[in-house]
């Protein structure tokens, strides 16, 4: 959807919305002023022992219409347009509440007495009862309409909003209707009736509200009816059992109908105990029940938002067997918390505060309770039956609140003593009971969804995560979707994050037990083993699961990657590709690597992760052709890797600000020169503070040149680290050091030293930077240094990890090895042409010290590192080719390189635009990635506009291609 679209779409939600929810607010509001205000009136005008008839004949006279015109609610709402239904409801209404207040100015204790209630009071009832049957007809178009205003997206944050105003209006009305029953006149006043302040302000509040919502009425949209040809009812128990069967039809409608009848049976008693909850607890005025009141209020209100934030722009049913439990957990806390809640002298003490805050939680548990099933239950209803369905839900609520009132009127008789049978506490221990059983059964029935939610939760509290370029996903049709694979959580979470129900391919053995097999078959894993026969059983499955036009996942490497690195594409991507015609939709998980359910240091789950709450973004690309090369589709994966590492860079801490972190911790030795006179860290301060010029002798002969060296490339970087140019560097610094972090394994004990030359293109990373980056021991050695004493340094030192170049090896091979830590030697090279002597210098350093080197490549014209091997003695798994001989090393995790740029074009992907020509231009193919330096930025050749503005690109050096396992080897052709 474009732009224009979008914005079309969004003004159009903003206004019906908002016109509904306006309409929805002035009706409740009329409601219960209308309802409080006759039972106000009621106790005021009866004694005592009337009290509870009143009561009783006010919410009954409200109630009932509810369960008896459920069959004519459910007709209208489908044979004529719901605004239509609407305006008929608000007219009528207007009636009703003028009829009320004529009522009220003729005095509600004239006339004689029926049944010992006023006759005037008796009319009043009746307003009541017939504004409940005018309710009871509105309420299925009104709520009918949410999906017709909201679309699929927003509809869970729609519901959320309405009952939001729901409870907003219940308590404005419930407020205004007692203030309005203590001013108003219970007799005819002796003068004229509208000189009367009670009569004046009860006539202007209810007309006001009435006549300004028949007036919103009107403002919404316009929308057919569902069903113009459905026949009247004249048989209205034949009608209203056929709405029961047409909702019990379907299991998912009807379970989801009955959590609805569940929360508002327990809601509508729950509310009645906390009457008594806080009479036992010392309450003497109801002024001091109001609070906890609004406490449960207020926790529905936050809870209903908080449902429709979580579910984002989908319905999120695993929020309700975690409603369920929150109100589970909150009932007990108040079953086994302080009886007491007030003082002697009626103020409120620590019980009261303990109450408050899990009524609170009961309410944020109702909230996430109800609002997925009442968006579902408007979702997945036939638009032509929706009335119908959503009037006998309706039907079965008022029912199962009605006989929820009944049963907590018996568990507070007095049938044996005069003490209740359950006092006040006894019954929150018997709603947690329910509630937890409530939410077990919930995890039974939905446990796809209550997994999901808990993933999320997972991926949510311990990383800041995100989803980016979900829009790519085809909304129909057969899809795959590769991805790279780096923890034991990723099949989860790309689950998590498809727009479209997806079937995820799974390592068989990963997934033992009958739980974890329920669990899969639920979210409809497609599982193998290593064998053939259940390979080709998966292949099947995949083939028949696209042919039905349904999205598969796939992790086409094979396995979870050891390095970080994306690995070469298994055989049997390209078997799909063959036979299925499926766009293909490359997916990067980015931000993983690092954590304790990754491999990086060598090892999963026993290790601390390096940081709390990482980033962590799962990017969609664009969706490749039918038939494109599981080769290509591998390239076009690490593109989407390069700009998700090139983001997340951006969006880390500045590295100038780490510099002076790592300079501070003074008296650390972080240099050597030539002479081997160690330079320390506070050295390294002053020569970046120095003022330093050639004509200044006594500072040039006052410190070394290395020292000056290092202190004014710092200082350089330092001055320009805000402007475009410093920001490209620092996110090339940080993307080539987390990538050799990577591919060596490093751990926290290693300890590095570089002894690159400084122009070299990873001097800067990998020499200067790295040990303030990682936060490993590191120090850098003048290049011009002699072998022995770079040996006897890397002893002292008690260094793990070298990085140096071909001569420095060959002059420090006839040392003795005895004494050295060295587990990892990096020859770093920068042009195709050193790779036959670096092979050399390898084979001779093995022989002589039985530790082989390993390439890094980090070509001239991009400036940063672009592919490395992984040593033999850190690799740790069996199904990864980690390293090759006579190759440049896999290509790195945040950089892609396109051998043939006309193969990215022929996909339909922007051109690359470097300096005044397009790379389409050129035969020779293009580097593009965070850790590219020198490279100009990629542009589109047709609006100038930036594909990227963090991916630098340069032409990838000649004779130079890609082998089928991902590594850069020399073209043989």
């Amino acid at each position: 959807m474009d732009r224009k679209s979008e914005k079309v779409l969004s003004s159009t939600l903003i206004h019906g919305l908002t016109a509904l929810l306006v309409v929805r607010l002035l009706t409740v509001v009329t409601d219960n002023l209308l309802r409080w205000l006759a039972i106000g009136l009621g106790k005021r005008a009866v004694d005592e022992s009337l009290v509870a008839l009143v009561l009783t004949v006010g919410t009954a006279g409200f109630v009932f219409p509810f369960i008896f015109l459920a069959w004519l609610a459910g007709h209208l709402a489908d044979r004529y347009p719901k605004r239509k239904v609407i305006i008929w409801c608000k007219c009528a209404e207007v009636a009703i509440v003028a009829a009320a207040a004529i009522v009220i100015a003729m005095g509600v204790k004239n006339g004689g007495e029926i049944a010992s209630l006023p006759v005037g009071l008796w009319l009043l009832l009746m307003t009541v009862m017939v504004i409940g049957a005018q309710a009871a007809i509105l309420s299925p178009s009104l709520v009918g309409s949410i999906p017709e205003v909201a679309p699929t997206h927003f509809l869970a944050k729609a519901n959320g909003l309405f009952s939001v105003v729901t409870l907003a209006a219940t308590l404005i009305g419930m407020a205004l209707g007692g203030w309005l029953a203590d001013i108003s006149p219970l007799f005819a006043s002796s003068t004229d009736w509208w000189r009367d302040r009670g009569v004046l302000a009860t006539t202007a509040l209810l007309l006001g509200t009435s006549l300004t919502g028949l007036g919103t009425a009107f403002l919404l949209d316009h929308h057919p009816a569902a069903d113009p040809g459905l026949r009247k009812p004249w048989n209205a128990f034949q009608r209203t059992w056929k709405d029961l069967q047409e909702l019990f039809s379907r299991v998912d409608l009807r379970s989801v109908a009955l959590g609805i009848v569940f929360f508002w049976g327990l809601a509508s008693v729950v509310q009645l105990n906390i009457d008594q909850l806080a009479t036992e607890g010392g309450a003497t005025t109801q002024s001091q029940i109001v609070p906890m009141l609004v406490a449960l209020v207020a926790g529905i209100g936050v809870g209903s938002l908080l449902a429709g934030s979580i579910s984002g722009e989908g319905i999120d049913l695993g929020l309700v067997p975690a409603g369920a439990m929150i109100i589970g957990i909150s009932q007990t806390f108040l079953f086994f918390g302080p009886s007491q809640f007030f003082t002697i002298d009626g103020l409120p003490n620590v019980g009261w505060v303990w109450s408050m805050f899990w009524l609170f939680g009961t309410g944020c548990g109702a909230g996430l309770f109800d609002v997925p099933l009442e968006a579902y239950l408007q979702q997945k209803s036939p638009p032509e039956k929706r009335g119908a369905i959503l009037a006998a839900t309706n039907l079965l609520v008022f029912t199962g609140m009605f006989g929820s009132s009944l049963v907590y009127g018996g568990l507070r008789s007095s049938l044996i003593s005069d003490a209740p049978l359950f006092c006040a506490k006894s019954v929150c221990g018997l709603f947690a009971v329910a509630s937890l059983l409530a939410g077990g059964t919930a995890i039974f029935m939905i446990p796809r969804e209550t997994l999901r939610l808990f993933v999320s939760a997972i991926a949510n509290g311990f990383y800041r995560f995100r989803i980016e370029g979900a829009h790519n996903v085809p909304k129909e049709g057969p899809v795959i979707v590769t991805s790279n694979h780096l923890s034991w959580l990723d099949g989860f979470i790309v689950i998590l994050s498809s727009p479209r129900p997806m079937c995820m391919v799974a390592f068989g053995p990963n997934v033992q037990g009958r739980f974890l097999q329920m669990l899969a078959k639920q979210w409809r894993f497609i599982l193998f083993d290593p064998k053939p026969k259940s390979i080709g059983r998966a292949l099947d499955a995949i083939q028949a699961t696209l042919k039905g036009g349904e999205v598969v996942g796939i992790f086409p490497e094979g396995g979870i990657s050891r390095t970080g690195q994306i690995l070469g594409f298994k055989r049997g991507i390209q078997w799909i590709a063959d036979r299925c015609p499926a766009q293909m939709v490359p997916l990067s998980i980015d931000g993983m690597w690092g954590s304790v359910l990754s491999f990086s240091e060598g090892r999963c789950f026993t290790k601390w992760p390096k940081g709390f709450r990482r980033p962590l973004t799962l990017t969609y690309g664009p969706a490749l052709p039918q038939g494109t090369p599981a080769a290509v589709a591998r390239l076009a994966l690490q593109e989407v890797a390069a700009g998700a590492v090139a983001r997340r860079m951006d969006e880390s801490s500045a590295v100038f600000s780490r510099l002076n972190r790592w300079l501070q911790r003074s008296g650390r030795v972080v240099a050597f020169d030539a002479k081997g006179t160690p330079i320390t860290s506070r050295q390294i301060t002053r020569a970046m503070k120095t003022n330093w010029t050639q004509s200044d002798s006594s500072k040039e002969h006052s410190q070394s040149q290395m020292e000056l060296r290092i202190g004014k490339t710092f200082a350089s970087f330092g001055s320009r680290a805000h402007s475009p140019e410093g920001r490209v560097c620092s996110r090339a610094i940080l993307a080539s050091i987390e990538a050799f972090d990577a591919c060596t394994m490093l751990r926290r004990t290693d300890r590095l030293l570089s002894s690159l030359h400084s122009d070299h293109p990873m001097y800067v990373s990998l020499s200067l930077w790295i040990g303030c980056v990682t936060g490993y021991e590191s120090v850098v050695v003048d290049s011009q240094m002699t072998g022995p004493l770079l040996m006897e340094i890397l002893r002292k030192n008690r260094s793990t990890v070298w990085i140096g170049h071909s001569e420095q090896l060959l002059s420090a091979k006839d040392e003795p090895f005895e004494g050295l830590s060295l587990e990892v030697i990096v020859l770093a090279i920068e042009t195709p042409e050193e790779l036959e002597h670096a092979e050399e210098t390898a084979r001779d350093i093995k022989l002589a010290w039985g530790l082989e080197p390993i390439v890094a490549f980090s070509p001239r014209e991009a400036g940063g590192l672009v592919s490395m091997n992984v040593p033999e003695n850190r690799s740790v798994a069996s199904h990864e080719v980690t390293r090759k001989k006579g190759t440049f090393g896999r290509v790195i995790n945040g950089v892609v390189i396109w051998p043939d740029v006309f193969v990215r074009s022929e996909l339909g992907m922007t051109p690359f635009i470097q300096g005044n020509r397009s790379h389409e231009g050129i035969s020779r193919g293009v580097i593009v990635g965070a850790t590219i330096v020198h490279g100009a930025v990629c542009r589109s050749r047709e609006s100038n506009a930036e594909v990227d503005a963090r991916l630098g690109s340069s032409s990838l050096p000649a004779a130079l291609t890609i082998d089928d396992d991902g590594f850069l080897v020399c073209d043989t052709k």
